[in-house]
Formats: C-alpha cells, sequence, structure tokens
C-alpha cells in the first residue's frame, strides 16, 4: 500500500525514498539494500484499499471471511525505485529543470549495509477471492497513484499537474 500522508521515512519504502530525493537542501539518491535487490512487491494505492474496506464492511457474503488485497502492480524494488526516480523527474521538470536534472543523475544507491529485519523476497498475493466475491478491483491506476504520492512528497504545487486530481490538503 502506498499514498500521501505516509510518514514513515525511516523504513517504508516511498515515504523513505522521497524524503531523499526532495530533500530541501539538495536531492539526493534513493538507497536499495543489497538486500532488497531481488525483493518483489504488491502495490495498491491508499484509495483502492479504503474502497476495498468499504466494500467489504458493506457487503453480507463478506462477513467473516478474509481476503487478499488486489493489486495494482506486482514489481522488483529495483524497478519501483527507478520509477519514482522518473516520476519524481517527470513532475519537478515542470517548475525547476534543473533541479529534475539533478535527481535523474543521482540514479539509485546500493547500500552494502546489513540489515537487521528479515523479510521474504517475493510477495504476491492471490486477490481472486476479493476480485470475485464482491467484485472490487483497484480503480487507481499505479501510474496515477505513484504521481499523486510524489507530487504529495514533492514542494511542487500540486496545481501545476491537474491531471493528478489530489484530494489531499498538505
Amino acid at each position: 500500500m502506498f499514498g500521501p500522508h505516509d510518514y514513515n521515512t525511516g523504513y517504508r519504502l516511498f515515504p523513505k525514498s522521497l524524503s531523499r530525493i526532495f530533500d530541501p537542501v539538495a536531492p539526493a539518491p534513493p538507497v536499495l539494500y543489497y538486500e532488497s535487490i531481488e525483493h518483489w512487491r504488491d502495490y495498491v494505492y491508499i484509495d483502492d484499499v479504503v474502497t476495498a474496506l468499504l466494500t467489504l464492511a458493506t457487503h453480507e457474503a463478506a462477513r467473516g471471511e478474509a481476503f487478499n488485497m488486489a493489486h495494482a502492480i506486482h514489481v522488483s524494488t529495483p524497478e519501483l525505485l527507478k520509477l519514482l526516480v522518473s516520476a519524481s523527474v517527470d513532475l519537478v521538470a515542470l517548475t525547476d529543470p534543473d533541479r529534475a536534472k539533478v535527481i535523474e543523475n543521482n540514479r539509485i544507491l546500493i547500500s552494502t549495509a546489513e540489515q537487521s529485519a528479515l523479510t521474504i523476497k517475493r510477495q504476491h498475493l492471490d486477490s481472486t477471492k476479493i476480485t470475485n466475491l464482491p467484485g472490487f478491483n483497484p480503480s487507481v491506476p499505479f501510474e496515477l497513484g505513484l504521481a499523486r504520492t510524489v507530487a504529495f512528497h514533492s514542494e511542487v504545487p500540486l496545481r501545476s499537474h491537474p491531471d493528478l486530481e489530489v484530494h489531499y490538503a498538505r
């Protein structure tokens, strides 16, 4: 799950990476921990998570059942970081082309520091049940959710990119 208002810059991939990219002093590259190079995850935008929960809460046949969340994209961590950088460059280029070039040229920093947490390399959930029973599918394409999330974490005024239709106040 990803989206605006996730401030956990210590551990969560999106806010941690975007806080580095949009560092007010100077853009810094997002960090890819060496152990995460082979990690794959499902991602879904927060609005779709809320919609799914509300759908399940009001669907009689869902009572007492467990569901896996449907995802918008299944992607590797290195690819996700590339997509974050690319979306950041695209947004910043609208108002500050020089800063956008710095972000683009920073690439991704690979850290060989040892992680203390053990993680599953590949997480991919079967969302057949939530798709079939209440008929839920994510409605926010990954690219749009990513653009909204990047815009939220950036200093670029949201009005400079009206297609994002962001409903959140900072």
